[in-house]
């Protein structure tokens, strides 16, 4: 399910995040995977206890102490609290929580960076709708559509005839070359442009593959094609290898210097609310994770690959560019033929470089078919019931796990800026397994008969154990005979925390995949 936070224009022509998301999703009929969307409002909230001692950065960057029922007016929060509502939720050590409600979801995130202690306050609001609200969520087949750009770079004090910021890299070149891959029709298709060529269509075998070639005379009317293409086919993820990075923030500069618009590549069917967030990080990009195209997922493939790759060869490539990755796993690369971005007269090489530009999406098609990794994650996203991005982390995925699991509420994560405050570093937030260190044992050296123990799931078999869990911790004074010891700690024997049982339902579900995974593998030899 692709999941996205309704955005509108205020008055100044600013765009935030409203209280409404868009699902879209697809569902089988008659051996179609037929689009279906639907729109629904959802109010924000978080939690605070009326048992804590609240602490509150008011407005001169000063910290005071509050109560729940001052929140409303307390200086430094008072513009954010809509309201408050008492609940019989509790935390895990059993403490009464108030739910505090916000009208815009963007209010939350600052309210738990003034307000402290809070609890789920840490959640994205999309994730909160879904474990709120959705109770069901089914695997459908993705319409993947594969792109590859390739463009004209200029040198210091040059640049397209039409650009915003000549200091912006992703906006200083000009788009000569997109190639795509449709998943649901196995076309190919390929858009260029150059002053000599005339607009025309053809069609071209490049390793025994038909590809339909789009030609133009200027970059604006291959991009209006590019887009109005992307709109027919309504994909619901785009796919790049470093889409994040490259792809993604040279489109949308590109379309906005161009008077096209970003918001062209969000599904019309979205109405006035189709939008696409500029690019923020380190100043012209986006994070990999990002998800800033409203109704359809964006996928780094580099990275997303990556993370697969060594997750499941305990290992990293040498290197994660394309033609290094293609080599390693197919033997086969890009194209010997490498083109020179600088050169203006590359009409004069155009055959060579639409071959360059179809190799590189052909190389990701086959990554990401082998490695199933769309599939994959969406497959961890119907399990947690969360939004696709959050199954990109470990992090992120077990918190909306843990969500739906849990009989009480989690307490947010530690914000930046009080880490950074308080001087509280890694190590104090997450301590770590022990590493023992050789010289100060005396054990370096070469050493016979040597035996290797391994200990099969050792972290899951300790949490299930000593019943390792948030709510089973022993508070001091409270302890118990049959109490559980561990190393600094005691756990309660009963009840089976959240933790454990979360361990003991995976651990099926791994037994039943590493059954698939090996009657694949067999079957398919």
């Amino acid at each position: 399910m692709i999941i996205d936070t309704i955005y509108m224009p205020d008055e100044s022509g600013k765009w935030n995040p409203t209280n409404e998301v868009s699902m879209r999703w697809r569902e089988e009929e008659a051996g179609v995977w037929v689009r279906k969307e639907r729109r629904e409002k959802f109010t924000h909230y978080c939690y605070v206890s009326p048992d804590d001692k609240i602490m509150v950065r008011s407005r001169d960057g000063l910290k005071r102490h509050s109560t729940v029922s001052q929140l409303p007016e307390q200086d430094g929060v008072d513009w954010l609290v809509d309201s408050l509502s008492p609940t019989d939720k509790k935390t895990a050590d059993g403490k009464k929580l108030t739910k505090v409600l916000f009208d815009a979801p963007w209010k939350q995130r600052v309210f738990s960076n003034k307000v402290g202690p809070t609890y789920e306050a840490d959640v994205p609001f999309e994730d909160r709708y879904l474990v709120d609200e959705v109770a069901d969520m089914a695997v459908f087949e993705m319409r993947k559509l594969f792109i590859d750009l390739e463009a004209l770079q200029y040198r210091d004090g040059d640049g397209p005839r039409k650009v915003k910021n000549h200091n912006n890299p992703r906006d200083n070149q000009m788009i000569n070359v997109i190639g795509a891959y449709d998943s649901f029709t196995g076309k190919r298709i390929q858009w260029c442009q150059h002053d000599n060529e005339e607009e025309k269509v053809e069609n071209k075998i490049f390793d025994g593959d038909e590809v339909t070639v789009f030609y133009f005379d200027n970059e604006k009317d291959m991009l209006l094609s590019f887009v109005e293409y992307v709109d027919d086919v309504d994909p619901d993820c785009l796919l790049a290898w470093g889409m994040g990075f490259y792809d993604l923030p040279t489109l949308y500069y590109r379309l906005e210097s161009l008077g096209i618009g970003a918001d062209k590549l969000s599904p019309s069917s979205l109405g006035n609310n189709r939008h696409m967030r500029e690019p923020t990080f380190k100043g012209n990009q986006y994070r990999w994770t990002a998800q800033p195209l409203a109704g359809r997922l964006v996928i780094s493939l580099d990275r997303l690959f990556e993370r697969v790759y060594k997750d499941s060869k305990s290992t990293n490539l040498p290197s994660m560019k394309l033609d290094i990755v293609g080599q390693h796993l197919f033997a086969k690369g890009k194209t010997e033929f490498r083109p020179d971005f600088y050169n203006n007269d590359y009409d004069e090489f155009l055959d060579d470089y639409l071959f360059y530009n179809y190799r590189d999406v052909e190389l990701m098609v086959e990554i990401e078919r082998d490695f199933n990794l769309i599939e994959g994650q969406q497959n961890l996203q119907v399990l947690a019931k969360c939004q696709y991005n959050s199954t990109f982390y470990g992090s992120s995925y077990a918190k909306v796990y843990f969500m739906r699991k849990a009989n009480f509420i989690q307490k947010s994560g530690i914000p930046q800026w009080k880490q950074k405050l308080e001087g509280i570093g890694e190590d104090d937030v997450l301590q770590g397994a022990i590493v023992f260190d050789p010289e100060e044992l005396g054990t370096i050296g070469l050493h016979k008969n040597v035996v290797i123990v391994d200990f099969a799931g050792l972290y899951p078999s300790m949490m299930v154990s000593y019943n390792t869990s948030f709510e089973t911790i022993v508070p001091v004074g409270e302890e118990r005979d049959d109490d559980i010891i561990g190393d600094g700690c005691r756990f309660r024997r009963e009840p089976m925390g959240l933790l454990p049982t979360c361990v003991q339902e995976l651990d099926v579900l791994r037994d039943r995949y590493k059954a698939l995974r090996d009657t694949a593998a067999t079957s398919e030899g």
